[in-house]
């Protein structure tokens, strides 16, 4: 796509995102390299060990969260525990992520994921 826009490429991506067209915004957001965005791309798509590595090149929070709780959502608790391990080591986000797995029952998964962690 020689010539195209970046700005152009991501409100593409994003009105694609906001249809539920996430293989498209995808594509769109590869191009920008909008990890963040292909990292929830790849939630919605139920791919996520792909969405751990788009994580890791994004590397916020934020995007952790959302990776790590969807993961919990969908049993993948390995794979939440690797996201998690990089979300405890900010205080102010714990709180959410201990009442994400107690909601969804699995606070054995979460000792376990703060048992790992605790030395981070």
């Amino acid at each position: 796509m020689s010539g195209t826009n970046s700005a152009d490429c991501q409100k593409v991506g994003d009105k694609c995102y906001n249809a539920g067209l996430y293989e498209a915004a995808k594509k769109f957001y590869t191009i920008v390299k909008n990890n963040s965005k292909i990292a929830s791309c790849l939630v919605r798509l139920k791919e996520y060990g792909q969405a751990i590595e788009a994580a890791k090149k994004a590397n916020t929070p934020k995007t952790w969260k959302e990776v790590c709780m969807a993961c919990v959502a969908a049993q993948e608790y390995k794979l939440a525990s690797a996201a998690a391990m990089n979300i405890i080591i900010h205080p102010d986000e714990l709180g959410g992520l201990i009442r994400h797995y107690e909601s969804l029952g699995v606070t054995n998964e979460m000792i376990s994921v703060l048992e790992t962690g605790a030395g981070l």
